[in-house]
């Protein structure tokens, strides 16, 4: 009588050491030593600037979307960029607020309640006086069909499901500082021509085998553009 007993015990404590692996150990992908390189110096990914006395309410409105974690997704960038959450610091300066890198762990795959950067800025954007413009590192965004712009991209304000994005050829001069030396990232985190591939197509960023099960949440990073990422349209 103790066999059966034996085997329920032994799938009881399996389930219960696969819900803990998933809940807080599995990842939606292996590392990329490059890009954890790369923010380790701790560049600016995103900006908004002529803000003309506005400062203490952009950081407000920053801090409040970014939450007590302060961090975020750039979930309409090229690999590996959706596959992070990116630890952000807010920095004011004079007429610009900047958010900067100050950490990156690889997303895990119960990881939901993380704010989109482009949603993020765009939605602090939208409360702000006229004349106030956003700016997003060039990395933050690519779609495969488009060159990576070296000056980065010009968020618009809107409510559109996805953001509206203009290439610039050179960053503004509030962030230009701050990302010399970023504007290379792409040549130092190499990405394989089928992960290109698949991002030009929608599909899932990463090829390599990922951890199981997370091929999932990897393609709901890579697409979302909604604020957090439970509301994932």
């Amino acid at each position: 009588m103790e066999g059966p007993l034996l085997v329920l015990k032994s799938w009881m404590l399996t389930t219960v050491a696969i819900w803990i692996y998933q809940r807080w150990f599995q990842r939606v992908a292996p590392p990329t030593p490059s890009f954890e390189a790369f923010c380790a110096e701790r560049p600016v990914v995103a900006a908004l600037f002529g803000l003309a006395g506005s400062e203490p309410r952009a950081v407000a409105l920053l801090a409040d979307r970014l939450g007590k974690r302060s961090e975020s997704v750039a979930t309409l960038g090229g690999f590996p960029w959706p596959h992070y959450r990116l630890q952000l610091t807010i920095e004011q300066r004079a007429g610009a607020v900047l958010l900067r890198v100050t950490g990156a762990q690889v997303v895990r795959t119960r990881d939901r309640d993380v704010p989109a950067l482009a949603s993020l800025v765009r939605a602090a954007l939208n409360d702000l006086p006229e004349g106030t413009q956003a700016w997003l590192h060039a990395g933050t965004f690519n779609n495969g069909l488009v060159a990576v712009p070296a000056g980065g991209w010009a968020l618009e304000p809107g409510t559109e499901q996805r953001p509206r994005l203009r290439a610039l050829q050179d960053a503004p001069s509030e962030t230009r500082l701050s990302a010399q030396g970023d504007a290379h990232l792409e040549a130092r985190v190499r990405v394989a021509p089928a992960d290109v591939a698949a991002h030009a197509l929608n599909q899932a960023l990463h090829q390599r085998k990922p951890d199981a099960g997370a091929l999932v949440l990897a393609g709901e990073l890579a697409l979302a553009t909604e604020e957090r990422l439970p509301d994932l349209a």
